[in-house]
């Protein structure tokens, strides 16, 4: 019987766990490592940002929901271990906007697969 190694599965969800005006902190859970332990992660935020979300109409999310209609720049990089309480604070932000972001995990192979449908969130 083979071990199978690869990359890590993507992270198929990222969670608000708080929003202010200027930050918004963000969980996951942890994707399957594929038998080579998690080194980091690794956040990525879209070019996209919706201003005024207050006049945005929702379904602007499932029309621009696909990760290939997006550049996305790294923002950050997290180490498991770093990763305290459980969240990640993503900071720099500006007030009453949406923008779409993403996460992926490393291993000792390589990145993960970055997930299709990135998460809007708001501050």
């Amino acid at each position: 019987m083979k071990t199978f190694n690869d990359v890590p599965d993507e992270i198929k969800q990222v969670f608000v766990v708080k929003s202010w005006e200027d930050f918004i902190e963000l969980s996951w859970d942890a994707p399957d490592c594929n038998n080579s332990e998690i080194t980091e992660y690794s956040i990525y935020k879209s070019d996209k940002t919706i201003f005024d979300i207050g006049t945005v109409d929702m379904s602007i999310q499932k029309e621009d929901e696909n990760s290939y209609n997006h550049n996305f720049t790294k923002v950050a990089t997290v180490k498991p271990e770093d990763k305290k309480g459980g969240f990640f604070k993503l900071e720099g932000l500006q007030p009453s906007c949406a923008y779409y972001v993403l996460v992926t995990a490393t291993n000792g192979l390589g990145e993960g697969y970055k997930t299709e449908t990135p998460q809007m969130v708001m501050t």
